[in-house]
């Protein structure tokens, strides 16, 4: 049950990401991957796999270390099974629900990190020969939840996104590295994110491995179900 609820507490429930296929480029993305979280001094660290259909807007995830894992996104619902003990978890939401680090990933599509999308508008930016940094302000209606944001491309990769709280203070930070060309795109895969909080900080550090873009993707991931007899366990979120 901890295990479930340190997964689930790094969902970021944000709004419709805009569809892929305007690029035309990417229509399916497997690879494996390793997650270190570390939170108060605790360090999780899992391993997988990680499966993606753009057009059906579809993420799984399977964790095949330290214990066998599922998480099936989909829309504004979440699965989470543990095929050894026959249970499942169904969370359901008002929104579409993503995991941070694959957000981040696919983020990289838009020249403005999907900012726009959810309504910041860019207040300034600076340009030092290929760096390029810019400064995102939240929408008023959010003003006094949300705080700035501050981007910052290398030769057309990102490679740090800033989170401010409204009174400017730090978030939260991500950095990219290792990117990887595809489709006119530069995907990291290494990501590290730091959230901080009062009185502390997580970090969470990811990394894809051997990465397919378009390539085949297995139809018994396509058309995963829970098998029969699943005890399901829906949570209100």
């Amino acid at each position: 049950m901890g295990r479930f609820f340190c997964l689930a507490g790094c969902l970021y429930f944000l709004a419709a990401h805009p569809p892929l296929a305007k690029s035309e480029a990417l229509r399916t993305f497997v690879s494996d991957f390793q997650r270190e979280f570390v939170n108060r001094g605790q360090k999780e660290a899992i391993s997988g796999r990680v499966f993606y259909d753009a057009s059906l807007k579809k993420l799984l995830i399977r964790v095949d270390q330290p214990l066998r894992q599922w998480m099936i996104l989909e829309g504004r619902e979440t699965i989470i099974y543990y095929p050894d003990k026959k249970q499942a978890f169904r969370i359901k939401t008002q929104i579409e629900a993503v995991m941070p680090f694959f957000q981040v990933f696919i983020g990289c599509v838009d020249e403005d990190f999907g900012l726009g999308k959810l309504g910041y508008a860019m207040a300034r930016y600076e340009k030092k020969g290929m760096s390029l940094t810019s400064i995102w302000t939240p929408p008023k209606n959010l003003a006094k939840t949300l705080g700035d944001v501050i981007l910052v491309y290398e030769s057309n990769r990102l490679v740090s996104a800033e989170y401010k709280t409204p009174k400017g203070a730090p978030a939260s930070k991500g950095t990219f590295g290792r990117h990887i060309p595809f489709g006119g795109y530069f995907f990291p895969l290494e990501i590290s994110i730091e959230s901080i909080y009062e009185g502390g900080s997580t970090t969470e550090k990811v990394g894809y491995v051997q990465p397919e873009f378009n390539g085949a993707f297995p139809e018994d991931v396509r058309a995963f179900k829970l098998p029969p007899g699943v005890m399901i366990k829906d949570v209100e979120w």
